[in-house]
C-alpha cells in the first residue's frame, strides 16, 4: 500500500474522535484521519479521496447503519468500519446486510487503536487492490472497444472468451461461434505445432510472446495474422487474464514473399546467366533458357519459338520445356496469329491471366489458363504457359525479359565469334591459296614456260641456219620447227589450264553468300551436258534439294566428272544418287578406283595421277565443299570405282 490513507471518523462523541485520530496517526504515519460528529456531516466530508470510513452505530439522528447505507448509494466498495460501543448480534446481522467491511466492538484502553489501525490497513489495501484492477479492467475494456487492433481474451485453458469487433472482422467470426472453442478452431493442421509452442510458453513463463502464423477464417480461406501475447497480471503476481492483439498481415507477408522471390529468382537468373555465358551454341542457350525458367522462375510449360526457315509464315517450336503438350519443329500457328503473333508483331511482352476468355486467340491445349509471352528482339518469341488462372504477374514478366536479354547477350557473342572464326578461316584458306598460287606461279607455269622457251629457241636456230645458208630446204629441218612450235602451243594449253584452275580456286575458295534451293537432278543433267564425255555414260538415282550457291555447285559436279574421264577412261559410267540418310549425295564411277596411298593426297594443291592433269581440279572440289561446311569421303565405289561422297548438306524443302 503506497501513499498516504485518508480516513473519515464519524462519532458524536467529540472527544472520543479526537482520541482515537491521535491514535490512529501515532500507530500509522500514513493515517491521515478526518473527524465528524454526526452522519450528516460526515456525508458533506465525504469525496473520491477518501480510503476509508470508521463509524459509531449509536449517534443521534441516524445511526451508523442508515449512515453505511447512505454511503454504499455512491461507494458501494468503499472500506466502511463500523467501531461501536452498543454490540448485538442484531447490530451486526444488521451492518453485514448493508454491506459493512468490518465490525469493531469499543473496548477501554488504547490497544484497540492499534486493532483499529491494522483493520483500517488491512480494507484498504484490498480496495486499492480491487481499485486497481477495476482500472486495469476498464483499460482493457477500452482496449477491447477502440483498438484498430483484433483483441481476443482467452481463460486459462487458451479458450476464446472474448473477441472485439476488429477481431471479428479479421477471422469472420461472430463472437458467440468462438466463445469456449480452442484456438485450433483458427489455426491450420500444418501450423498447430509452432503455435502450441508458443501457447505452452506464455502460459509457462508469464510474459509477452510473438508470433506470427497463418489463420483460417470463417469462410475456409487462409490469412496470415501477427500476434502478441501476453499474460496481464495483479501486484500480487496472480493472472488476471491472457490478452492477445492482432493483425492481418498478408498483404505485407505477400511483399516480403515477393521480395524474397525475386531476390532468390535474380541469384538464379544471374547463375544461369553464368551458364549461359560458357554455352557454346545457340542451342545450347535455349536449352539453358528452358531449363532457368522452369527450375527459377517456376514456370510449367515454356517454349521458344521462331518463323520457320523455310515458311516464314509460321512458327516452328526451337526450344521446350518437358512436359509440354508440343515437339521440337512444331508449327503451332502463324506468325500472325494469336497472343503469340500479336507479341511479335508489337514487339511487347504480354500476360493474360484467363487464357480461356481472351478475345486475342484460343489456346493451343485445353489445360492453359494463363500465359506470359515476351518478345525475343526481331529473332521470334519467349512464352510460358500455367494451368491456373492469374498465375503470372509483372515481376514474371520483369524475370523473363531479363532472362531473354542474357540469352539474346550470348547468342550475339556466339555470332560475333562465328563470324571471328569464319573471318579467321577465310584468311587462312586466302594464305594457303596465296602460298599455292605462288608455287602454281614459281613451278608449275614456270616449267611449260620454260619448255616453251626452249623450243622457241631451237626453232630460231633452225630458221637462222637455213636463212644462213641459203637452202630452201622443207623437209627435216622444217619438221623439226613445226615440232617445236607444237611442243610451244602445248605449253601455253598448260598454262592456260593452270591459269583456269586458279581463278576457279581464287572464285570458288571463299564462302559462299547467296544460298538457293538447287535441284540436283536437273543440275547433274546440265553439268554433264557441259563435259566432255567422250563415250561415258551417265546414271542418276536422286530427287533432293539442298541449298547451296548455284555456280559452285556446277563446277563440284563438272570437275568430278571430268575426272572420272580422265582417270577411268572414255567409256567409264558414272553414277550421281542420294546417301542413305538423306543429308547428302554421292558421285563414283565403275573405273579402277583410287589406292589407298593416294587418297591421302588426292585433293592436295597440283597433285594428280595424270601427266595432262593440272593437280587442281579435286582441290576445287575440296574448297567448293569446305566453303559450304560440307564433308567429303573418298571410298571404293559399288563396281570397284572411286566413290565420292559428300555428307553434312543442308536439304531444303
Amino acid at each position: 500500500m503506497r501513499g498516504p490513507v485518508r480516513i473519515l471518523h464519524v462519532d458524536d462523541e467529540v472527544g472520543l474522535v479526537e482520541l482515537a485520530a491521535t491514535f490512529l496517526e501515532r500507530e500509522d504515519d500514513r493515517f491521515v484521519v478526518e473527524t465528524a460528529t454526526g452522519a450528516s456531516e460526515g456525508l458533506e466530508l465525504l469525496d473520491d479521496d477518501v480510503d476509508c470510513i470508521v463509524s459509531d452505530y449509536d449517534m443521534p439522528g441516524t445511526d451508523g447503519v442508515a449512515f453505511l447505507e447512505a454511503v454504499r448509494e455512491d461507494y458501494p466498495e468503499l472500506p466502511f468500519l463500523l467501531f461501536t460501543g452498543k454490540g448485538s448480534e442484531e447490530v451486526a446481522s444488521e451492518a453485514i446486510s448493508a454491506g459493512v467491511t468490518d465490525y469493531l466492538q469499543k473496548e477501554t484502553g488504547t490497544s484497540q487503536y492499534t486493532v483499529l489501525a491494522n483493520r483500517i490497513a488491512n480494507s484498504v489495501e484490498q480496495y486499492r487492490s480491487m481499485r486497481e484492477l477495476e482500472s486495469s479492467r476498464r483499460r482493457l475494456d477500452l482496449l477491447f472497444e477502440q483498438s484498430p487492433l483484433g483483441v481476443v481474451e482467452w481463460n486459462e485453458a487458451f479458450e476464446f472468451e472474448r473477441l472485439n469487433d476488429a477481431a471479428e472482422e479479421i477471422l469472420g467470426y461472430d463472437e458467440s461461434a468462438l466463445l469456449g472453442e480452442s484456438w485450433t478452431r483458427i489455426v491450420p493442421e500444418s501450423q498447430e505445432r509452432e503455435v502450441s509452442e508458443v501457447t505452452e510458453a506464455v502460459l509457462r513463463d508469464e510474459g509477452g510472446y510473438h508470433n506470427v502464423n497463418e489463420n483460417r477464417r470463417a469462410d475456409g480461406t487462409v490469412i496470415v495474422c501477427e500476434w502478441h501475447n501476453r499474460v496481464i497480471t495483479d501486484e500480487a503476481g496472480d493472472v488476471v487474464t491472457m490478452v492477445s492483439l492482432f493483425q492481418d498481415v498478408t498483404e505485407r507477408k505477400e511483399r516480403e514473399w515477393q521480395l524474397e522471390r525475386h531476390r532468390e529468382n535474380l541469384e538464379g537468373l544471374h547463375e544461369a546467366a553464368n551458364r549461359l555465358y560458357v554455352a557454346d551454341s545457340a542451342e545450347e542457350c535455349y536449352d539453358v533458357m528452358i531449363d532457368a525458367a522452369v527450375t527459377i522462375l517456376g514456370f510449367d510449360w515454356c517454349t521458344l519459338a521462331a518463323p520457320a526457315e523455310d515458311d516464314e509464315e509460321m512458327f516452328e517450336i526451337q526450344a521446350i520445356s518437358d512436359g509440354a503438350p508440343l515437339e521440337l519443329g512444331d508449327r503451332p500457328f502463324g506468325v500472325d496469329e494469336g497472343v503469340a503473333g500479336h507479341v511479335y508483331q508489337t514487339k511487347e511482352a504480354s500476360v493474360v491471366q484467363n487464357a480461356q476468355d481472351s478475345d486475342q486467340g484460343e489456346p493451343t491445349n485445353d489445360e492453359i489458363r494463363a500465359a506470359l509471352t515476351v518478345p525475343v528482339a526481331d529473332w521470334g518469341i519467349f512464352q510460358a504457359v500455367a494451368t491456373s488462372r492469374g498465375a503470372f504477374d509483372e515481376q514474371d514478366r520483369r524475370h523473363a525479359e531479363l532472362l531473354v536479354s542474357s540469352m539474346l547477350a550470348t547468342i550475339d557473342r556466339l555470332e560475333q565469334q562465328t563470324e571471328l572464326r569464319e573471318r579467321q578461316r577465310e584468311l587462312e584458306r586466302q594464305n594457303d591459296r596465296l602460298d599455292e598460287f605462288a608455287s602454281v606461279v614459281s613451278h608449275d607455269l614456270r616449267n611449260p614456260l620454260s619448255v616453251a622457251d626452249g623450243r622457241l629457241e631451237l626453232a630460231r636456230d633452225a630458221i637462222e641456219a637455213e636463212q644462213r645458208t641459203g637452202d630452201q630446204r622443207i623437209g627435216d629441218d622444217w619438221a623439226a620447227v613445226a615440232e617445236h612450235l607444237d611442243a610451244v602451243e602445248r605449253s601455253h594449253d598448260r598454262m592456260q589450264s593452270l591459269i583456269d584452275d586458279l581463278l576457279a580456286l581464287a572464285r570458288h575458295g571463299e564462302t559462299p553468300t547467296e544460298l538457293s534451293p538447287v535441284h540436283l537432278a536437273t543440275l547433274v543433267d546440265d553439268c554433264w551436258a557441259a563435259v566432255e564425255t567422250a563415250d561415258a555414260s551417265l546414271e542418276t538415282d536422286i530427287d533432293l534439294r539442298i541449298r547451296a550457291e548455284d555456280t559452285r555447285l556446277r563446277q563440284l559436279f563438272e570437275n568430278c566428272f571430268r575426272n572420272a574421264v580422265e582417270h577411268a577412261g572414255p567409256s567409264v559410267t558414272v553414277t550421281v544418287g542420294e546417301l542413305d540418310d538423306s543429308d547428302g549425295f554421292f558421285i563414283e564411277d565403275d573405273g579402277p578406283g583410287i589406292r589407298l596411298e593416294e587418297r591421302e593426297h588426292l585433293f592436295d594443291f597440283g597433285y594428280s595421277t595424270s601427266e595432262e592433269g593440272t593437280g587442281f581440279g579435286l582441290s576445287i572440289v575440296a574448297e567448293i565443299v569446305e566453303a559450304h561446311d560440307w564433308q567429303i569421303e573418298v571410298l571404293d565405289g559399288s563396281d570397284g570405282g572411286a566413290r565420292f561422297e559428300v555428307s553434312d548438306v543442308r536439304v531444303a524443302e
